[in-house]
This record gives structure tokens, sequence and C-alpha cells, in this order.
């Protein structure tokens, strides 16, 4: 062994080489572990959060700080049938069901109580009351059995009246729909809310009607938000009353309609706005989906032509990758596997993939510069 005197102290070379190689390693080390990073990607789970808010529109581009629209006013008719939806067992043991008379005659055609209905089995029938067909019309009037000991029941079919003259008897006749049964039997009768009912199903179409020609008039109409912000009644028929025993009414109605339709683009614009002020600054607005827009008008000025309409949307948000959710101090010194656990017990992320580097590392690195979180 090599040493060497100098004064009072001696220096042995192979301690010195050991110390600088095992020095030289560490700081090897040291530099290749500092090598080491991690790239984490992480997919968001997307959101919707809805947004409700109301809106001015002007047709005359009258104030700047409303949504500017397009005002259209047409007439609209629409008709069709309600449904009674109400039942009872008609008074007097004795009627058994209804029957639907038809007058496809010129004239009206009035029949006494007690006329006789013959079917093609030469069962009678009789009607309760009396009853006037108008010309080209229908009623539907109750019935019971000419000879109730001896019938049984009759299937769905079509009845003469004998006592008309026979010239009238294939112009003015009478049909059932359902098997008429020896028993009383409940019928259908009009409820008040059956009415209601009707009307406003036969409203719905008046608005597809009005809104539909509207769109006609349009350069592009899948552009267009359209809103019915006023409506006057013309004309308005329905073909019963409450307590009438029919299964089925005609309604018709007739109004003045008035619409206005907005740019989607001036709504989405707007609603993207309202949602950022909800939104919390952890999160990104992806997009508002433009068929999530709906409206419902909440009044109309008729002297300013304009209108306040309520406005649904729905946005879709993600997380930004400044969330508090990522934050890089909860993620050092663990492996792929645990930055996934971690984060995947957050509803707001859908998916985790790691990539460590070099080969030789497992675990993040305890440097938050060495660590990269991606939010795709």
């Amino acid at each position: 062994m090599y040493q060497r005197n100098f004064g009072n102290f001696s220096v042995n070379y192979s301690t010195v080489v050991a110390v600088v190689i095992i020095v030289a390693v560490i700081i090897g080390l040291i530099g290749i572990f500092s090598l080491g990073k991690a790239v984490i990607v992480v997919t968001p789970r997307i959101s919707n959060i809805a947004v409700d808010f109301s809106a001015q529109i002007v047709t005359d581009g009258s104030s700047k700080d409303a949504l500017s629209g397009t005002l259209f006013e047409t007439t609209a008719l629409a008709s069709g049938k309600g449904e009674a939806t109400g039942a009872e067992v008609p008074k007097g043991t004795n009627i058994i069901g209804v029957v639907t008379l038809i007058n496809n005659y010129t004239k009206e055609q009035t029949l006494v109580a007690t006329t006789r209905l013959l079917s093609p089995d030469k069962v009678l029938l009789r009607l309760k009351d009396k009853v006037t067909i108008p010309a080209g019309g229908k009623i539907t009037v109750q019935v019971y059995a000419d000879n109730p000991d001896a019938f049984k029941e009759i299937p769905a079919t079509m009845f003469t009246i004998p006592g008309l003259w026979q010239g009238l008897q294939d112009k003015i006749y009478a049909e059932s729909k359902d098997v008429i049964k020896n028993k009383p039997s409940e019928i259908k009768v009009v409820k008040a809310a059956d009415i209601v009912k009707a009307k406003e199903n036969i409203t719905k179409d008046i608005d597809v009607k009005a809104i539909q020609e509207f769109s006609n008039n349009l350069p592009d109409s899948q552009n267009f938000l359209i809103a019915v912000v006023g409506r006057e009644s013309i004309d308005e028929s329905v073909g019963a009353k409450v307590g009438d025993a029919v299964s089925a009414f005609d309604v018709s109605i007739k109004q003045k309609m008035t619409l206005i339709a907005v740019e989607k683009e001036q709504i989405i614009g707007l609603a993207n706005t309202k949602v950022k002020t909800i939104v919390s600054e952890e999160r990104n607005v992806l997009a508002i989906d433009s068929d999530s827009l709906s409206y419902t008008t909440s009044k109309y000025n008729v002297k300013t032509k304009s209108a306040e309409i309520k406005i649904h949307a729905e946005a879709k948000t993600v997380i930004k990758d400044t969330n508090s959710i990522l934050d890089k101090s909860k993620l050092v010194g663990l492996t792929p596997k645990g930055v996934q656990l971690y984060l995947l017990n957050f509803d707001e992320i859908e998916n985790v993939d790691v990539q460590l580097s070099p080969f030789w590392v497992k675990k993040t690195p305890n440097n938050l510069n060495k660590i990269f979180v991606q939010v795709k």
C-alpha cells in the first residue's frame, strides 16, 4: 500500500480513490434518478349542466342588450277528435248500450223514442229517447232490447231502421262498434277535463302548423329557435257537452298566431355567458348542446312587438388541468397503479394513463417539476 507523509499527516491513496469512486457513483445515481419523469394523461368524464334564464327579444333592433328576432303573424286552423273518459251506467235497467245514428241524407231526420233498429240477424233494439240527426251528421244514442227475455248479445254491426221509407234506409241507419250484451253496461260520457285536454291537443297542432309555415319563410329554419308568443281565438267548435253519452267528439279551433324567430347562435352565445357564471373556475365549458334548447313564453308586448321568453339550455363541461383534483403533490412517489387508484376515485375522471421514464423508474418523481399532467 502506497502512503505518503505530509508533515504531521499522511495520505493513503487507496482510500482516496475509493472515496472518489463512491462519491462519483452517488452523484451518478442522483443524476440518473433525476432524469426520471412521469406523464399522466387524464381522460375527464363529461358532465352536463343545465341553465335556465330569461331573455328579451325585440323585432325592430331597438335594444342592443336584447336578442334580435324576426316577427311573423298568421292564422292557423286545426281540428281533431276528443276522447270521452267518463263512464256511467244509464238510468233504467233496460238500457244495454249505445249505437251511432248516421244520416247521409241532405235533410235532418227526427226519430221518436222506441224507434226500432234491426240487426242483420233480425234482432230488434229500440231508441230510448227522441233524437234528430243533422243532415250529413251522426249522433250517439242509448238503446234497449225489444224482447229482453230472448235477447243475448249482438256483435258490432250495422242496423237498418224499418220505420223509415225504403229509399232512405241505405242513407239513414245505425251502427255499433262494440258488442251489445243483455245487461246494463257502462257507457262513455264526456267530462270537463276531456274537453280541456282535446282543446290543448288541438292547440298543439295549431302551433306545429304555424311554426312550420314560419319555418318555410326563414332562410335556414334549422338555425332558428321559433317561439309562439301570442294567440287570439277566432273560432272554436266542440261537438259535445259535459255529460254527453259519446265515446269521441269533434273539436275545431282557429287562431291568429304571433311568432318570433331568433338565431340559435345568439341564444347559444347568451347561454355560454350564463353557464360560465355558475360553473366552477376549475372546469371548462366545452359547448352548449343546441338540441337541448327549449323555451316558454313569458310575456309579449303587442305595441312594441317585443317578447320575453324563458330559455332552458344544457352545456357539456370537463375539469381543467389546473383542477385541485390533479394536485401534483398528491401524486408523488406513487406507482402507476397507485396513481390510477387515486385519480379514478373521483367521478370527474373517466380514465388515467401513466407513463414513467426512463424504463427503470418505478414510481413518480418526488420533484413536482418532473410530473406532467395532461387533460385530453
